[in-house]
């Protein structure tokens, strides 16, 4: 769409860690990626993508991810979080007194507030499929379908936390 919103994935992951973990994975479900770690960023830009065309915005919106140790056992698990980097008020065409996210900041003001930073800071579970009590895995696919049992859609995850990112907190 001509009004789309362009979304990056910023990898604030270590080496070896993360977004940049080297294990290699077979393609699967749309996802044509060879790695862990480049299937999950290939999952979250799909999530991202997936915001951006339905968004209007013409500023780059930056959404730095790292994956975490986040807790998870046989009961329960933290699959990820996300949240506007910052905040802002009292600037051109801002509606007098109220606070804006970061992205929707930039968007009302039509040019980046905090040129160098972040929009959304997300984190995510490297917990998940790494053993430690927690059966449970992220399903990296792009077509919506993970297996029953103990398989998470990484993108359906992203796409929640993404909206807490863009300001829906």
């Amino acid at each position: 769409p001509a009004h789309a919103a362009t979304i990056t994935i910023v990898n604030n992951d270590p080496a070896g860690i993360g977004l940049n973990d080297p294990s290699p994975r077979a393609p699967i479900g749309g996802n044509v990626a060879t790695t862990l770690g480049t299937q999950r960023l290939a999952a979250l830009q799909f999530a991202a993508d997936v915001w951006g065309a339905y968004l209007a915005s013409p500023v780059e919106i930056k959404v730095g991810v790292t994956f975490e140790a986040l807790s998870c056992d046989g009961f329960s698990a933290l699959l990820g979080s996300a949240r506007p980097e910052a905040v802002f008020f009292d600037f051109a065409n801002a509606a007098p007194s109220t606070l804006y996210p970061s992205a929707l900041a930039d968007k009302v003001a039509g040019t980046d507030l905090d040129p160098g930073f972040l929009d959304v800071v997300a984190r995510f579970s490297r917990t998940l499929g790494a053993g430690g009590g927690c059966n449970l895995d992220f399903y990296l696919g792009l077509d919506a379908s993970p297996p029953g049992g103990s398989s998470i859609d990484l993108v359906s995850v992203a796409l929640h936390e993404l909206g807490h990112g863009l300001g829906f907190v």
